[in-house]
């Protein structure tokens, strides 16, 4: 009996360097990203209505821009990836405070924040990865909701480095090259 197993190719070289220089810009971006946001919003004397709002925003523009490091050489019109990730972090803020009340309302005690902060971190992640998600599709063929689904599950991890090992995975099977499929004489793929 024929045994028809398809063995994936692994990482070359240059699908190595594209992941390591994603891990890099996005635990950078976080480093820089997370202090600058908290100092934005404090300048403005509290975290109230424009000093949180504004702080956020920044965390996501300057992941954003890191991330743009990456990825201007891969896509057209990466510009709009620092947009989309500043709007998505943006749109998302709003939600995750609704979250964060209703979480904290309805839980008490030393578990919440092991419980609100993955919480806040996956829909963060979804919103901010939907929102990232436009400009894949516009600029990489054969986009679907893996990088939605990655930036979630990174996102749950709560981590930069952590987050972006995951996204960064996902980066390199999207930039992969596609190998036509296969058909066998009796009509499988492999």
């Amino acid at each position: 009996m024929h045994n028809d197993f398809t063995v994936k190719p692994k990482w070359s070289r240059a699908d190595w360097r594209l992941w390591w220089a994603w891990v890099a810009v996005c635990t950078l971006g976080g480093i820089i990203a997370i202090p600058s946001g908290f100092f934005l919003a404090v300048s403005f004397g509290d975290y109230g209505q424009r000093g949180f709002p504004l702080g956020w925003a920044l965390v996501w523009t300057i992941h954003g821009l890191a991330q743009w490091l990456v990825l201007c050489r891969r896509i057209s019109g990466s510009g709009w990836w620092i947009v989309a990730t500043a709007f998505g972090g943006s749109l998302a803020l709003p939600i995750l405070m609704v979250l964060n009340s209703t979480f904290s309302n309805w839980m008490s005690g030393s578990m919440t924040p092991l419980v609100l902060m993955p919480c806040i971190g996956a829909v963060d992640g979804a919103i901010v990865g939907l929102a990232q998600s436009l400009v894949l599709w516009a600029t990489v063929p054969n986009v679907r909701g893996e990088w939605i689904l990655s930036s979630t599950i990174g996102g749950l991890t709560v981590l930069p480095p952590t987050s972006a090992m995951i996204t960064g995975i996902t980066l390199v099977k999207l930039f992969q090259p596609k190998s036509p499929v296969q058909h066998s004489a009796c009509g499988h793929e492999h």
